[in-house]
């Protein structure tokens, strides 16, 4: 949790209730750009900006990629004024909304359920971050989002291609049953239900080392 990016505990924060804090259950794909643009609350880093420091070896990347968005959105400037807004909404807008709606939803569901820990830096190792994800089935999608639904062998190989996942995840469960973390709840109710638990768990003392959330005060 002291080097995670996104939907990590707080240290030392209080919990407020506020719209903002709501807005990753009414509009989800706003988080994804605002997370692109601002960051994660405390660790603020734009990806947009080349200067920053952990993109020191990537500047002239992220310039290239600058200049690309900036041609991008003279595009879609020219676009509208022939076709219209409305036209730029429904062949553009949304759909980039949609697919940054199932970024954010599929980096919280496989990072975050009540049985997940996070660790602080005496007690996290490679290992123990990688096995701290859950694998959930997309059901009729799975297949279509390149079963990135069995994420405990992604983040453990990450360079198994997408076609072999289901194949590796079929022999580390069978060989390591005990390592298994797996929830069958439905995608979006889970969605609904861990990112209350985020909202009003997420805010934790500086002296933690282990965390977990609380099913009593997600209840209560």
């Amino acid at each position: 949790m002291d080097k995670d990016e996104a939907f990590y505990p707080l240290r030392g924060e209080t919990y407020k209730e506020s719209r903002m804090t709501n807005i990753i259950l009414w509009v989800p794909g706003l988080v994804w750009f605002y997370y692109l643009i601002c960051g994660y609350s405390p660790r603020f880093v734009s990806h947009f900006n080349p200067f920053e420091l952990i993109f020191d070896k990537q500047k002239i990347k992220i310039s290239i990629s600058l200049c690309i968005y900036a041609a991008m959105l003279y595009l879609m400037f020219i676009y509208t004024t022939h076709m219209g807004i409305i036209s730029l909404m429904v062949y553009h807008l949304i759909p980039v909304l949609v697919f940054a709606t199932y970024l954010v939803i599929v980096t919280l569901l496989h990072h975050t359920e009540m049985d997940v820990p996070w660790f602080d830096n005496s007690e996290w190792n490679h290992v123990k971050g990688q096995l701290s994800t859950v694998d959930r089935h997309y059901g009729h999608v799975h297949s279509i989002i390149h079963s990135i639904g069995t994420h405990q062998i992604h983040h453990l190989f990450p360079k198994i291609p997408h076609y072999h996942l289901e194949e590796a995840t079929t022999h580390f469960r069978k060989a390591f049953p005990n390592l298994v973390r797996v929830n069958h709840d439905r995608i979006l109710p889970s969605f609904v239900r861990m990112s209350k638990t985020f909202v009003l768990q997420r805010c934790i003392g500086n002296d933690v080392s282990v965390f977990t959330y609380s099913k009593d005060q997600h209840d209560s």
